[in-house]
């Protein structure tokens, strides 16, 4: 652990801690509580945690000194520098679906001014407490206005995931797309055929495969933005005809 920069190496990478100093003066040891020195081996207790932009960090809860014969026998102990220099807490995460009915898909609009254009429906992952596939079909929900009556995300059809880089820091995001299938058909076989009419007061609009390449391809973000996410649109649209 590098107690200076708040950082606790771990097996899956380096990951930020923070109330690290309070759980330290809150230890059992006595009215200064524990004293944080290079070398010394300590176990900690922590919960998992994601900021305001869906990265990972622990929060210290309690920290306790080990004891000479724990130390020997911990296979946890070891310095900084024998930990891997990924750093999971500068990754954040996002989740999302993409809604398919008959034909058709659902790309979202941005009012708020969080992003410019269409997209694929998906929200920062903000809350440890929430798990990553209750994000998905929350995203879905509010960024579409719709209930969860009106979709389902089957098991069958794996996740599809590619990086983003949103916020005015440039902030990382893997963004993990699940693939939501209506539960009505849409009325009338003309209706998926062919194109309509875009509603640009509206949080969303249904797309064909082809219209909904061109969109993502001709949004002005990233090359790779928009390569990831025509190609998270075409494998699920191509596993749902598959199905």
């Amino acid at each position: 652990m590098d107690a200076g920069a708040c950082i606790l190496g771990t097996t899956q990478g380096r990951v930020r801690m923070h109330h690290l100093d309070e759980a330290a003066k809150s230890s059992d040891l006595g009215a200064n509580g524990l004293k944080l020195k290079k070398g010394l081996a300590i176990r900690v207790e922590s919960s998992l945690e994601r900021d305001e932009i869906g990265r990972t960090t622990l929060k210290a809860l309690r920290l306790t000194p080990l004891t000479r014969m724990q130390e020997k026998s911990s296979m946890t102990v070891c310095s900084m520098a024998e930990v891997p220099n990924y750093n999971v807490s500068t990754i954040a995460h996002a989740y999302g679906a993409l809604l398919v009915r008959g034909r058709k898909c659902v790309l979202v609009r941005g009012f708020s001014g969080e992003f410019d254009g269409m997209r694929l429906p998906y929200l920062l992952h903000d809350d440890a407490q929430e798990s990553a596939m209750d994000c998905a079909v929350r995203a879905l929900c509010e960024r579409c206005d719709i209930s969860p009556d009106n979709f389902y995300i089957p098991s069958c059809i794996s996740p599809v995931c590619y990086y983003d880089r949103v916020g005015t820091d440039g902030v990382c995001v893997c963004v993990t797309m699940h693939i939501a299938l209506a539960v009505s058909a849409p009325s009338g076989a003309a209706r998926d055929a062919m194109e309509e009419d875009e509603s640009p007061e509206e949080p969303y609009d249904w797309f064909g495969y082809a219209k909904a390449m061109r969109i993502l391809r001709t949004e002005k973000r990233e090359r790779h933005f928009r390569n990831c996410s025509a190609a998270c649109v075409e494998r699920m649209m191509l596993e749902c005809t598959c199905l």
